[in-house]
């Protein structure tokens, strides 16, 4: 967040140009503050009667610079109901405005409240202020390693107030030509993780990874859709993909229409104009039929093409939507309902 004097530097630069805030206050103002709805006619008088402070700091420059600092009040990881940030008030205003029929987006515009894929309710804390700190820098220059809790690493006041236990995950950091990361996972709702790893050419990118993880971490701590890695779709060490699909199309049709094996694959022959793939009786015997055999086939579809299926864990396309939005300010996070964020179709996401 800026300082009063960072503030106080930018209304001396205002000043310098006070004819054209006298000749177009409201103009002025909507660029420094951006889209400040209601309060922007107040503001505007103050930004008037600032400018005729001339150059010193009179009592209406100090009251603009303190809305304006108020006013700063940027957005960015998502967190839920155990964290000491949660709105409370908003959040209930929010389950009652659901219930009267608001969609998500009027809801996400009176409260800064959502829910998140996985149906929890979410909000926002601030990334604005984050950054990785010297530290890292100085570590990585002389050991080639940063290792030390979180918050020797990454300077984030706004997260350690929300969830004070991720200062104390146990982090390493270190330089590579592509940005990389990754979290340990612990037991369900705590912070309880060996360890983050974060990867990057620039503190920038070590900084975007670092705050991917940490929105694991989260994930971990309320119990939200988790992420995973591409490891984590391991194909059936027995059947194809193709011959389970065949198989749950068999057992389909075997237990719609009542029908034996032999006639099943009869009429499965009529339909698609092909024989089963060979190992889908075997799959019927050997995995089992209904939800069982679905879930195996599913399973193994989704092991054919496992980093496409990493990026549709709802965990990652979340932390990556708390990537893209790191950098946006308050006004253009209101703007943009949380959802628009994922780069993953909501209905094409994976839930684990």
């Amino acid at each position: 967040m800026p300082t009063l004097a960072d503030i106080y530097s930018a209304i001396d630069s205002a000043k310098r140009k006070g004819s054209d805030f006298v000749r177009n206050p409201g103009a002025s103002l909507q660029q420094m503050l951006g889209n400040a709805n209601d309060r922007a006619r107040a503001l505007n008088e103050l930004t008037y009667q600032a400018a005729e402070e001339g150059v010193g700091y009179g009592p209406k420059t100090k009251q603009l610079a303190k809305q304006m600092a108020e006013s700063y009040n940027p957005v960015g990881m998502f967190i839920g109901p155990n964290s000491a940030a949660f709105n409370k008030l908003m959040a209930t205003k929010a389950l009652k405005l659901e219930k009267a029929g608001k969609t998500a987006e009027e809801i996400w515009q009176e409260t800064g409240t959502f829910r998140g894929p996985d149906k929890q309710w979410r909000q926002e804390i601030s990334d604005k202020g984050s950054k990785i700190t010297e530290d890292v820098y100085n570590q990585i220059s002389a050991n080639k390693l940063f290792k030390g809790p979180m918050s020797q690493g990454l300077q984030h006041e706004e997260l350690y107030k929300a969830y004070p236990e991720t200062a104390g995950i146990r982090t390493t950091m270190f330089a590579d030509a592509m940005p990389s990361g990754n979290m340990l996972p612990g037991r369900s709702g705590t912070f309880q993780t060996p360890q983050i790893t974060v990867g990057g050419p620039s503190s920038m990118d070590q900084r975007s990874v670092a705050l991917h993880e940490l929105q694991h971490a989260i994930q971990q701590r309320e119990g939200f859709a988790r992420g995973g890695s591409p490891s984590a779709f391991k194909p059936n060490d027995v059947f194809s993909s193709k011959a389970l699909e065949d198989a749950a199309i068999i057992d389909k049709l075997m237990r719609g229409s009542n029908l034996n094996q032999l006639e099943a694959k009869q009429r499965f022959e009529t339909l698609f104009k092909k024989s089963p793939e060979p190992g889908a009786f075997a799959a019927l015997e050997r995995v089992g039929t209904g939800k069982e055999l679905d879930a195996a086939r599913d399973a193994a579809k989704l092991a054919d093409k496992p980093m496409e299926s990493y990026r549709r864990l709802a965990g990652e396309a979340e932390a990556r939507a708390t990537q893209k939005r790191r950098n946006l300010t308050s006004e253009e996070r209101k703007a943009i309902f949380p959802l628009e964020s994922y780069d993953v179709p909501i209905k094409e996401l994976i839930f684990r």
